[in-house]
């Protein structure tokens, strides 16, 4: 377990590393204006190092996890894996972020689309403080928290899931969340993605740009 963790924070540290020439692309660009790479990648093993991920940050809380990855994703698809992973990852700190007991659930499915595509789907389901109506409602605004009482215990700036959504739907897809005030959350990303015709990495630690 400890050996997937510091490959876990290995993958994270190069993750960020290419994630560098991106932040000013979110600052610049609106969705019709991003440019979204397409190039090949496992959404399997995006998904496990997703899930490790995850489990690592779930472990400083002494909550569990539980990852179900998708028997049938597919071997290698085309898309913007840099964009999709950071976007996962925001989702997966927020999930452990506002769940102080309990658990968190990952899970990665895949979905056929038109004209040939893959719609990928992620949901993060957490057993945490939710959110009320009013605070749904503000929930994908810039700079925008639930409530002054969140942002006071929690931090942040309120900018992660304006930017995961807008990511979600520049990739064809879209950021949805269902929950209930001292219920829990569930946050749902889609993605379309083409086929790719190559064969998938071998090397689990071979992780997604």
């Amino acid at each position: 377990r400890e050996r997937e963790w510091a490959d876990a924070i290995k993958s994270g540290a190069d993750h960020l590393a290419a994630l560098s020439t991106l932040i000013v692309d979110a600052a610049k660009a609106n969705v019709r204006g991003l440019v979204v790479r397409n190039e090949p990648f496992s959404p399997r093993l995006l998904a496990e190092f997703v899930g490790t991920a995850l489990a690592a940050r779930a472990s400083n809380k002494a909550l569990s996890t539980d990852v179900r990855i998708a028997s049938d994703l597919p071997a290698m698809v085309q898309g913007d894996a840099l964009r999709l992973r950071a976007a996962l990852e925001n989702l997966a700190d927020n999930a452990v972020k506002f769940t102080d007991a309990g658990s968190v659930l990952f899970t990665a499915d895949a979905e056929t689309a038109a004209r040939k595509r893959v719609r990928l789907v992620f949901t993060f389901t957490d057993s945490g403080i939710g959110m009320s109506a009013g605070e749904l409602k503000q929930l994908f605004r810039p700079f925008a928290q639930g409530s002054a009482e969140i942002a006071k215990r929690y931090g942040g700036a309120g900018l992660g899931l304006s930017f995961v959504k807008r990511l979600a739907k520049a990739m064809g897809g879209d950021l949805s969340v269902t929950s209930r005030k001292g219920g829990g959350s569930t946050f749902r990303l889609s993605v379309l993605v083409g086929h790719a015709d190559i064969n998938p990495p071998s090397e689990r630690t071979q992780a997604p740009a």
